[in-house]
């Protein structure tokens, strides 16, 4: 086992490696990956204090050209060796092969080892064992001796070092894992590039090792580093490569996924690559003990991040820090879908049949643990569904508050008279505090992303400020009614003059039945009859209410002007009994049962 282990870390082709290596952009890790030779050697690492060389020893005392430790300077790694994987394999075996020759040779010479009928008498006149008996005691030899050969190839393949390299359970997870590439491609190679059969069973315990290993290192780093980034109270963020924003720990969340996707998706076997190239796949070769832990890795880290989101949105929007709510609900878990799209699940129909006990049992807790997986999945999916409901709760509340604290008192609405209105400043005050943090906020996201968390916003807003209207009972003159009708327009300026926005999504916001709603209530209440309005589209108009103009680049004013304000209010008495002098409430009497 030390022979084949130093083999595979010593004599492999580290130039075909370094190329493999940019085959896994996706497994990113706190720790960077400096390249196959500085990972090997541990030259970045095994640096001293007191000099350069990592050995403790002088420069001064050293010969030219010698390198640390006083041995004679490698040539270049990258330059082909006399020694190779292949020729140490080979000479493995043929030492074994030889050793197993002395070994059948003197068993025959133990009396009462082997039964007389598996002896015959050579031409030298010694005791030998017949042709079969030679055979199935190789072919047992063999098996038990590579086998235990991959079992304990382990400790010495991971943790062992050397003068010049350090183990590689410290290296970088990408160093164990394109080792096992690499074994994998000569595994499945034509015969005559490929290991000698003798020795596979071994190759496939070491294959299993390096993945488990790169497997456990990777997650381990990532999840940690996650984890200690999300108990910070502060969101702190960041601007990615795509000029896009997300928040430090959603960052380290979704690469964590990413990682863990991609090498679950390496277990699926290519079966179209399998059928050209190397025949049908073996579905009872399938590597389940990877999987597991792969897919038992990702349901952890699924469970870590939902309960991240959640607690951090809750803090967040109760305390009305919009910005860091909306970098998390609709920046990290979007960035996080396309993973879950990509992850491949394989459901092992193809091994129903089979009357391996591990392979039933390993299959069963697949299928309960990928069905927790998938469950995960879809409630992360429907988390910014259920955050901007609660963001629609929260903003309810800090508009009625809002509105208690600055909205103008009885009196200055039931005042009479003709004289100009402008809208009131308590206008500003309640915009302000409302919209500018979200609208403000959304400044960093797409068009989609700004229209439909707007529209949320201004829709609780105007919802909130006829609500507190309506509960307050106030008596509006029509001097009243129009100074509140400047008031809803001034809402409909501020949406028209924000920076924030792009100008699709302000025209999107400045189409919304809301404003509408709120500009027809004022309509309603300049009504000095105290009837019930008979409102009729324009002249030549075919726009019905809740419809667009058939040019959708019609212009605001337009759109507007085609459809009156009055028809978006649902309930017409209920606003004319807050006239002076109007009627009964109308249509807001309650049920008994309420």
């Amino acid at each position: 086992s030390p022979v084949l282990a130093k083999s595979l870390v010593e004599d492999m082709d580290r130039q075909q490696l370094e190329f493999m290596t940019s085959d896994v952009p996706w497994m990113v890790t706190p720790v960077p990956f400096l390249g196959i030779e500085q990972e090997i050697t541990g030259t970045s690492y095994l640096v001293s204090s007191k000099n350069k060389d990592g050995d403790g020893s002088k420069r001064k005392n050293k010969k030219n050209g010698a390198s640390p430790g006083g041995t004679e300077s490698k040539s270049n790694v990258f330059l082909a060796d006399v020694r190779t994987h292949f020729s140490a394999v080979e000479r493995l075996i043929e030492d074994e092969s030889v050793l197993l020759h002395h070994i059948l040779s003197l068993v025959p010479k133990v009396p009462g080892l082997v039964n007389k009928s598996m002896i015959k008498e050579g031409k030298d006149g010694t005791p030998r064992l017949n042709g079969t008996m030679r055979k199935k005691m190789g072919e047992y030899y063999h098996d038990i001796l590579w086998r235990t050969s991959g079992q304990l190839i382990e400790e010495p393949l991971l943790w062992d070092g050397a003068r010049d390299r350090i183990p590689m359970g410290l290296a970088h997870p990408k160093l164990p894992l394109v080792i096992a590439t690499l074994l994998k491609d000569y595994v499945s190679a034509q015969l005559g590039d490929s290991y000698p059969s003798l020795v596979l069973p071994s190759i496939h315990i070491v294959i299993e090792v390096l993945n488990l290993h790169a497997i456990s290192a990777s997650w381990d780093v990532q999840m940690v580093r996650s984890l200690a980034a999300s108990s910070r109270p502060k969101t702190q963020r960041v601007i990615l490569d795509d000029s896009s924003h997300s928040s430090i720990t959603g960052k380290l969340f979704n690469e964590t996924v990413n990682s863990l996707v991609h090498l679950n998706n390496r277990c699926i076997p290519d079966v179209l690559n399998d059928i050209v190239s190397h025949g049908l796949h073996d579905p009872e070769e399938f590597p389940f003990l990877e999987e597991m832990h792969i897919l038992r890795r990702l349901q952890a880290t699924l469970f870590a991040c939902r309960n991240w989101v959640e607690t951090k949105s809750a803090a967040n929007i109760q305390s009305w820090k919009v910005a860091d709510f909306f970098i998390i609900n609709h920046g990290d878990l979007s960035r996080m879908l396309p993973s879950f799209d990509l992850l491949q699940i394989c459901d092992h129909k193809n091994v129903a049949g089979t009357n391996s006990t591990s392979i039933k049992l390993f299959s069963h807790v697949q299928s309960a643990v990928t069905q927790q997986v998938q469950t995960c999945q879809t409630k992360i999916r429907n988390l910014p569904i259920e955050q901007n409901e609660n963001l629609c709760r929260v903003c309810r509340t800090f508009c009625l508050a809002c509105l208690q604290n600055v909205f103008p008192g009885g009196k200055h609405w039931g005042k009479s008279g003709n004289n100009p209105v402008t809208h009131g400043s308590y206008v500003k005050d309640y915009t302000d505090r409302i919209l500018l943090p979200v609208f403000s906020a959304l400044a960093v996201f797409p068009t989609e992303t700004q229209q439909v968390v707007g529209r949320l916003a201004v829709k609780t807003l105007c919802d909130s400020w006829l609500e507190h209207i309506y509960q307050k009972k106030f008596k509006f003159s029509e001097q009243g009614a129009r100074s509140l009708a400047a008031d809803f327009a001034y809402l409909r300026q501020w949406v028209d003059a924000s920076q924030h926005l792009n100008d699709d999504s302000k025209r999107y916001l400045l189409l919304l039945d809301s404003i509408r709603q709120c500009e027809g209530v004022a309509k309603l209440l300049q009504n000095s009859s105290g009837k019930d309005v008979a409102v009729k589209p324009a002249k030549g108009n075919k726009v019905a209410p809740g419809e667009l103009p058939q040019e959708d680049d019609s212009p605001v004013t337009q759109i507007l002007e085609a459809i009156p304000p009055e028809l978006y209010v649902t309930n017409h008495k209920k606003w004319l009994s807050l006239r002076v002098g109007g009627g009964g409430g109308g249509g807001m009497s309650l049920p008994f049962c309420c």
